[in-house]
């Protein structure tokens, strides 16, 4: 199945609540009446004190799955879209975002080239919003923030790469992780190294297959 993610543009103290939930309901009421698509409410799920997952399936052909998460600690509402191809994930989200504001890839770019340095959480808003393949922009976005002089941002930068996970990145963290002059990028950056050779090999070891 294909994915993408939706960072939604909401306050920093909103969370998933009964207005946000009634924006939803009615965006896959919407749905239905356009497409024939119906998602059901499937449940939701607490993995901490910070951060809470909430399910729809597409009941008819269970191809098509939305994810909604809340998550206090970034903080971000982010909405991921699973579906058989990338049509139908363009279909499914072109209703969707007119009840529920979403950043554009551009807006997510420009907040953190402007913010990174006195707002590093933005940077973590760019590795939810942007594309799952390499994309240049916000990868040369995030390589420049590994050259702030704040260590907040170098961290939230090597954070950001354990995220996207792109290969072409892993040069700026090993560097990060042998090198860095503050301990937690340091630890950050060998963290998100290691998820990122993990997807390496998990990849590798299914082409072998095929």
């Amino acid at each position: 199945m294909s994915s993408q993610y939706f960072v939604l543009k909401t306050a920093p103290e909103k969370r998933f609540d009964e207005e946000l939930q009634e924006k939803m309901e009615t965006a896959l009421t919407q749905l239905h009446a356009n497409t024939g698509l119906f998602f059901d409410y499937l449940c939701s799920e607490e993995l901490d004190s910070s951060v809470n997952r909430f399910f729809w399936i597409e009941v008819k052909s269970e191809e098509a799955i939305l994810k909604l998460v809340d998550d206090a600690s970034i903080p971000v509402i982010y909405l991921i879209v699973k579906a058989k191809c990338q049509e139908n994930i363009e279909l499914i989200s072109s209703c969707i975002t007119q009840f529920i504001s979403i950043y554009s890839l551009e807006q997510l770019q420009h907040k953190a080239i402007k913010e990174m340095n006195i707002n590093p959480k933005s940077i973590l808003l760019l590795a939810l919003g942007t594309s799952i393949e390499f994309e240049p922009i916000s990868a040369q976005i995030f390589s420049d923030a590994f050259k702030s002089s704040n260590s907040t941002t170098r961290c939230a930068a090597a954070e950001a790469l354990g995220l996207v996970q792109w290969p072409e990145l892993m040069v700026d963290l090993k560097r990060a992780a042998e090198s860095d002059s503050d301990a937690d990028v340091r630890e950050m950056a060998a963290v998100s190294l290691e998820a990122c050779e993990s997807l390496i090999k998990v990849k590798s070891d299914v082409d072998l297959k095929n």
